[in-house]
C-alpha cells in the first residue's frame, strides 16, 4: 500500500486516492468465496481503520477510538477501509450455493465485530467524511446504505401515551371574538394620545 499524503507524480493520487481506487476496481470483487490468503489480506487492510467502540459498551454517549501505531500514519488510517474490506467479503459470500467451496475458510476475526462497532464506524465515517479527498470516498451506494443505517428516524409525536390531550379548535376573530356584538370601537381621529391629533 502506498501511504504518502502527497500526490504521486505519475499517477496524480494519494496512497489512500490510489488505494481506494484498487479496492473499487473490478479486479478486487468477486462472486466466489475468498481463499484463506485473500482473507487474510482483507482483513490487514480492515485492520488500517481506527478501532472503535463505546465506552462503557453498553452506553452511546462517548465513543472511544484507538488508532493504530503499527507504522502507518495517523493521516493515512481511514474508517473506510474496514467498511470497504467488510463489503468484499459479504459480497462474495452472496453466490456461495452456486460455487461450493473445497474448503471453508473462516472469516477473519477483525470482522466478527469484537474489535469493530459497526454501526459507530459508519457513524464516524459518516461524521468526517468531509474531511477526506473527495475520491478516497467510498461509493455513493455505500454511503446511501451509511445514511440509511445511520440517519435517526423522523420524529413522530405519540399521543397514545400523552395524559393531557385535548381537542383545541382554531379560534375565528370574526365568528367568537366579535358573535355577541357587544364591541365598543372608538374613532381613532377623536383620541388625545395619538401623537399629532
Amino acid at each position: 500500500m502506498m501511504s504518502h499524503p502527497l500526490p504521486d507524480h505519475y499517477t496524480g493520487m494519494t496512497g489512500m486516492e490510489r488505494a481506494f481506487r484498487l479496492l473499487y476496481s473490478a479486479g478486487c470483487w468477486s462472486d466466489q468465496s475468498f481463499g484463506g490468503l485473500s482473507l487474510h489480506i482483507l482483513a490487514q487492510i480492515a485492520s488500517i481503520s481506527h478501532k472503535t467502540n463505546y465506552y462503557p459498551e453498553h452506553l452511546t454517549c462517548m465513543k472511544k477510538i484507538n488508532w493504530n501505531s503499527n507504522g502507518i500514519p495517523y493521516s493515512m488510517q481511514h474508517f473506510g477501509y474496514y467498511l470497504i474490506a467488510k463489503k468484499l467479503i459479504g459480497s462474495s459470500q452472496l453466490f456461495n450455493f452456486t460455487y461450493p467451496p473445497l474448503k471453508t475458510n473462516k472469516i477473519p476475526e477483525v470482522f466478527q465485530g469484537k474489535m469493530h462497532n459497526e454501526m459507530l464506524l459508519k457513524k464516524l465515517y459518516w461524521d468526517y467524511r468531509d474531511s477526506y479527498n473527495p475520491t478516497a470516498r467510498l461509493s455513493a451506494a455505500m454511503e446511501t446504505d451509511i445514511l440509511q443505517a445511520t440517519s435517526p428516524t423522523p420524529y413522530h409525536q405519540t399521543l397514545k401515551n400523552c395524559l393531557n390531550i385535548t381537542n383545541y379548535s382554531p379560534a375565528q376573530l370574526v365568528n367568537d371574538l366579535y358573535s355577541d356584538e357587544h364591541v365598543n370601537l372608538t374613532d381613532c381621529s377623536k383620541e388625545n394620545w395619538l401623537p399629532l391629533s
